[in-house]
């Protein structure tokens, strides 16, 4: 059994608290036992640690000691890695840069939009040619290269996912039914400039006349995907207006409690499949995340454990609290992160803990944020040697020996119909090279969810 990593930061304040969420997660990416303490004289004199930037090690111990960085992050590669954070004396200060991503200061002064949202053209991180890298999860394996400089063995080193390339195939359920008479007259209303509405018009009314299948309801085919990958999608599905909040515009204008919504979910949920909760786009307060978890709930008879948003949009002022507020409403991760782009938003692929923590222990039910790097939109379907499918390609190798990646193909998009005409085929060609491969595990956001509680249960020790 290796003996407990201790990471130590510096006395003080703000800053250390942001230094022990970053050490939190670093400790989970390095895969060793761990502990978080501000006190030097909590750990063994033989031990190993690792001081933080302004943190010293005690006479006698065995570790490293950070450089603390100063002025805005940067990148640079050790390697074939490429880091990232503040400028110090041996390269960049990681553990800050960690932080700093974590806490989301890089968009702290990027333009947003109406929703709140940072434009991805002007995410900070896409400015700087970042967004494909998993810059924690760099920062984690640069660490553990400079303790086994430091005498520190490989060994008894746990990869996440027994080092497999864990695949969630999700999916957004919006405007699943093409055989609806809204979708219908948004076709016909867009038709007249766009070929694609236009096919999409011909096609509905086509196959509605003629009495065959929708071509937009794909939770059959979705899941005969999945099967032959050996595992379970995950459907995040809008439980319909709840009292006291207004339907945003832009909400999607089906009810899943009408027409064949809840015979289709209860089919889903008997397949082994996740059923999450898709938020309206107004869903801010616990109240109406239990709201809307306990009508979709009635709908299922399984209380949803996870949820993402419609176009991405939390509260992104402050989307600690806002994951504090899920999980006061009984959700246990969060699936929005996305920086609106291929790519990682707060350069992670691995799942991160929302809201306020204690580094000095774990929490009993930890709530986590699934970063969702891939979605069908930004792949670009109808160019399969473009930069977008490549751009989709290295995410998904990125995860190879113990990643994380996190599909999003809406529900209506499988069959190339209309203006999703590629879509699907992009799909079919990930997951077939995904059932491919022996090395990738498909598994559901919840389940994802749960092995990474293990790992923290594993790994982070009290102080």
């Amino acid at each position: 059994m290796p003996e407990i990593l201790t990471f130590l930061l510096p006395d003080g304040d703000g800053q250390s608290r942001g230094l022990g969420r970053a050490a939190v997660e670093l400790g989970l990416r390095l895969g060793l036992p761990f502990r978080v303490v501000r006190n030097a004289g909590a750990m063994p004199s033989d031990g190993w640690a690792v001081a933080c930037p302004g943190a010293v090690l005690p006479e006698g111990a065995r570790g490293v000691t950070l450089a603390p960085g100063a002025g805005s992050s940067t990148s640079v590669t050790v390697a074939g890695r490429v880091l990232y954070g503040p400028q110090a004396a041996s390269g960049v200060d990681v553990v800050t840069g960690t932080a700093r991503l974590l806490a989301f200061e890089a968009e702290a002064g990027a333009p947003r939009d109406a929703m709140g949202r940072v434009n991805a053209a002007t995410h900070p991180l896409a400015l700087d040619g970042l967004l494909l890298d998993p810059l924690i999860e760099n920062a984690a394996a640069h660490l553990m290269d400079l303790l086994e400089a430091a005498g520190h063995s490989r060994e008894g080193v746990e990869p996440p996912f027994a080092g497999r390339r864990a695949v969630v195939l999700s999916h957004d359920t919006d405007g699943p039914r093409l055989h609806d008479a809204f979708q219908l007259a948004r076709a016909a209303a867009l038709a007249p400039r766009n070929a694609r509405e236009r096919s999409a018009l011909a096609t509905g009314l086509g196959t509605l006349l003629r009495g065959r299948p929708d071509p937009y309801w794909n939770f059959d085919g979705w899941r005969a995907l999945a099967e032959k990958a050996g595992g379970r999608n995950t459907f995040y599905v809008y439980p319909g207006p709840v009292p006291g909040l207004a339907r945003h515009p832009r909400d999607p204008h089906y009810d899943p409690r009408k027409g064949p919504y809840p015979a289709a979910l209860r089919r889903l949920v008997d397949a082994g499949c996740e059923v999450g909760l898709h938020y309206g786009i107004g869903t801010d307060d616990t109240g109406h995340f239990e709201a809307e978890r306990a009508q979709l709930s009635d709908l299922t008879g399984q209380a949803p454990i996870g949820g993402r948003a419609h176009y991405w949009r939390i509260d992104w002022s402050d989307p600690h609290a806002a994951w504090d507020r899920m999980a006061a409403a009984g959700l246990g991760y969060d699936a929005s992160l996305s920086p609106m782009t291929l790519g990682y938003r707060t350069g992670t692929m691995l799942p991160v803990l929302g809201g306020a923590i204690d580094p000095s222990g774990p929490p009993e039910t930890p709530f986590l944020v699934l970063p969702s790097p891939v979605m069908d939109a930004y792949i670009e379907p109808g160019h399969p040697g473009g930069p977008g499918p490549a751009r989709a390609d290295r995410l998904v190798a990125n995860a190879v020996g113990g990643g994380l990646v996190v599909l999003n193909w809406h529900v209506r998009t499988l069959t190339d119909v209309g203006p999703w005409q590629g879509f699907g085929r992009e799909a079919r060609r990930i997951m077939g090279a995904i059932a491919e491969d022996s090395q990738s595990v498909l598994m559901t956001g919840a389940e994802v969810a749960e092995a990474w509680r293990a790992r923290i249960t594993s790994l982070w020790r009290p102080a």
